[in-house]
């Protein structure tokens, strides 16, 4: 899977009702990602980090959507 493939992979995993408009996007923030590309979070973890996220949004969702939205505690500043 390519890299672009599974961003977007992970976008549906996490807003399966909404729409993303481009790679990037500002959206992407709302995610927790540092800029409106996150293909430049990537930096250290590489793609594998990224196939882990994907792995844990499909095999727990709720615990992933929990995470997604700070259920219990803050975002940081």
């Amino acid at each position: 899977m390519e890299h672009q493939d599974a961003l977007k992979q992970l976008w549906r995993l996490a807003y399966p009702n909404r729409e993303l408009p481009s790679l990037t996007s500002e959206l992407w923030k709302d995610m927790g990602w540092q800029d409106s590309d996150p293909s430049t979070d990537f930096r250290g973890g590489g793609f594998i980090s990224l196939e882990n996220l994907i792995f844990f949004a499909k095999e727990y969702p709720q615990s992933f959507q929990r995470l997604l939205h700070k259920k219990y505690g803050n975002r940081a500043e």
